[in-house]
């Protein structure tokens, strides 16, 4: 059982305590609630080692403290932990806490030091920083595509080690000299807007654009369903992170979102794949003192690539040059 249902099974059973907990993955492990119903981690520890505790208004961590646990039942454990919490009530950052430390704790097990938990502060608090966008219709639209592209060529675990570590980075998915930017619309029309960068090569490197048309539908593929599927293949990976910043920017942390719904049939038709050296742009860099030009650009009458270009370029993607 993952460390959400855990968590659902101490709110529904749990007796009134300052922390209800369970084990989870080790018997030195401790997950749970507080009595806000916020949650919690603890790891015990059989020395004390002195260091002052860290705190943000979302997260404290504490080293070498006494507390005492109820477990199920009415069963007690008092003791020494190093303990995590997560001190907000918005669901948005407790969600991302959970997935956090799902990963941490399968990926850790009993090897959780004073340094793996400052680690761990340092990577919520990185995420706890990342704000829905203000444009978050555009970026689940854009999130949709990308994980739908995953999901769709050769599967999540194939692509995510190389799909971008910040939602803001210039390409969507960067190996060595290879590059792919993933562009979707909702219009008739193939137009897409580009930085210049995503479309002017350097000579050493390649470039591809693999372009979606989408139709909204109801009965669709939910992006909900998409982040589901990509969170049960990327749990206990390092790569869960990448994940939860993408979706903490489209702001789809809150379990009852099902974020837009496209006709999966309509979008295989329809995916395109271009060589940006193919896709109309201006041809000259940028001239000196011009930056993060942007344009669109039709791509209805460029030149795609055929079946068998584009399985050869999946097929070359992790090797090495």
């Amino acid at each position: 059982m993952g460390l959400q249902g855990v968590l659902n099974d101490i709110k529904s059973n749990r007796k009134s305590s300052v922390y209800s907990v369970t084990k989870f993955n080790s018997d030195k492990v401790f997950v749970g609630l507080d009595h806000d119903d916020r949650p919690c981690v603890f790891i015990s520890v059989s020395s004390i080692e002195q260091f002052p505790s860290i705190k943000t208004t979302q997260i404290k961590v504490e080293f070498s403290k006494k507390y005492s646990l109820l477990l199920s039942g009415s069963q007690k454990k008092d003791g020494i932990f190093h303990g995590i919490f997560c001190l907000s009530k918005e669901k948005i950052d407790i969600n991302t806490f959970i997935s956090v430390m799902e990963y941490v704790l399968l990926e850790l097990g009993d090897n959780v030091s004073v340094e793996s938990m400052n680690s761990i502060f340092r990577s919520l608090v990185n995420l706890f920083s990342i704000k829905p966008s203000q444009d978050y219709i555009t970026e689940r639209r854009g999130l949709w595509a990308e994980l739908y592209f995953m999901k769709h060529y050769t599967g999540f675990n194939f692509w995510i080690p190389s799909w971008h570590s910040e939602p803001t980075r210039l390409f969507d998915f960067s190996r060595q000299r290879k590059r792919i930017e993933i562009k979707s619309t909702i219009r008739s029309e193939r137009i897409h807007e580009f930085s210049h960068g995503q479309l002017l090569a350097p000579p050493s490197e390649k470039i591809l654009i693999v372009s979606f048309m989408l139709q909204e539908d109801d009965s669709g593929l939910s992006l909900k369903s998409l982040v589901e599927q990509a969170r049960t293949t990327l749990v206990g990976t390092p790569h869960i992170l990448k994940l939860q910043k993408a979706i903490r920017v489209a702001n789809m942390l809150e379990t009852e979102e099902e974020g837009p719904k496209f006709n999966e049939s309509y979008t295989i038709r329809k995916i395109g794949w271009f060589d940006s050296k193919d896709v109309p742009k201006f041809p000259i860099l940028e001239p000196q003192g011009v930056s993060g030009t942007h344009y669109k650009s039709d791509l209805t009458h460029a030149t795609s690539l055929s079946s068998d270009e584009v399985g050869t370029c999946i097929h070359d993607w992790n090797l090495l040059e």
